[in-house]
């Protein structure tokens, strides 16, 4: 979880010790720690050109990288009474978990407020909805490997990723960069790269991009690269991921650069609720469009899926997962008031045919599933 939160912070730093038996690196700890760590510590790396694009807004704008929520909401009490929780630039909010997990549940809280509107899930695309004007506590249960971050709707998150023949642990500006979009409002995000040279002598290039809808019609473009151009790749390799929409919109896709028809890799993962749209070699002079004929929607909540993913970790009796999976497919979140009515432990000397129970922080964990919207 420390690295997790590094992840989202303005310094990651593990602290170290000359202690054999302290050591803080990934690979002193087994498994799903091992694993969840230096996921933790890729993702970081992924963000480089988010966080350089904000870190240049705190220089030039004097808008810091984290900021709490109360900035943005100074009226609204509930803005000041999770002070775990913040902004993380212009298009995240974080809200890391900071308390051990739950053994019956197999997974860790946090306690989240969500200002009024849609949010998205950073990294599985789940669609949660803020109605009230004062906004919306919930708890956000997750995984070892996961904590709650959200994008706001329309969010446009650049990351940077591997490309072929350029070295692992390059300083370069990225030749290969992946765009993580969100649906639900029009947006625009300005990339911003430079030579690396001293802040009184540094050179700049922007990239600007933009969501754009227009009646039943979405688009998503990437403008050509202004100023000292020459600080970045000549081409690049783009793919551009639709996180929390329909698979519908993969058949309505349709790219140009500057103008004329290109060819996209297309895929759809329906576990992160993902479309993916990639074009390759793509002059960073030349404008590029993505196109959906049918718009952006936003993809179903899986909430069986996610329910039975829940229930499948949980530790519990068999029986009453599968009294409580029977419960939510037939009354969705009308089963909530009845997962409570499942606990039936018999005592010493009693029957135990149809003994059952239903720990509490399982029944949490199903109700943030259950009421996402």
């Amino acid at each position: 979880r420390w690295y997790q939160l590094g992840a989202f912070s303005p310094i990651n730093r593990l602290h170290s010790t000359d202690s054999p038996f302290n050591g803080k690196e990934p690979w002193n700890f087994h498994g799903d720690a091992e694993r969840a760590m230096t996921s933790a510590l890729r993702l970081r790396h992924a963000m480089i050109p988010y966080l350089y694009t904000m870190n240049r807004r705190a220089a030039f704008d004097n808008e810091p990288l984290v900021q709490p929520l109360y900035w943005d909401y100074p009226e609204i009490e509930a803005a000041y009474k999770l002070t775990d929780e913040f902004r993380f630039g212009t298009e995240l909010l974080v809200a890391p978990i900071v308390d051990p997990a739950e053994r019956s549940v197999q997974r860790a809280k946090a306690d989240v407020w969500l200002p009024q509107g849609e949010w998205f899930d950073f990294f599985d695309g789940r669609h949660y909805t803020s109605r009230p004007a004062e906004g919306r506590r919930l708890e956000a249960w997750r995984d070892l490997d996961r904590m709650p971050v959200f994008a706001k709707p329309g969010a446009i998150v650049p990351l940077q990723m591997p490309a072929e023949g350029e070295a692992l642990n390059s300083v370069a500006n990225p030749r290969a960069l992946q765009v993580v979009v969100f649906p639900g409002a029009a947006n625009s995000f300005t990339l911003w790269e430079d030579d690396g040279a001293a802040q009184s002598k540094d050179r700049w290039a922007s990239t600007e991009m933009a969501l754009r809808f227009e009646g039943d019609s979405a688009q998503f473009s990437i403008a050509p690269a202004e100023g000292a151009t020459d600080v970045i790749p000549a081409s690049r390799d783009w793919t551009v991921t639709f996180r929390g929409i329909a698979p519908e919109a993969m058949h309505a896709v349709r790219a140009t650069v500057d103008g004329s028809a290109a060819a996209p890799e297309v895929a759809y993962d329906a576990e992160t609720l993902s479309l993916t749209v990639t074009l390759r070699d793509v002059p960073t002079s030349a404008a590029l469009a993505i196109d959906f004929a049918d718009g952006l929607a936003v993809a179903d909540d899986p909430v069986e899926a996610d329910a039975f993913a829940v229930l499948k970790d949980a530790q519990m009796l068999y029986m009453t997962k599968e009294h409580a999976y029977r419960a939510i497919r037939e009354l969705g979140k009308d089963a909530l008031p009845a997962l409570s009515t499942l606990e039936d432990l018999h005592g010493v000397g009693a029957q135990t045919k149809y003994q059952s129970h239903m720990p509490q922080p399982v029944i949490q964990a199903l109700a943030e599933v259950l009421t996402r919207n």
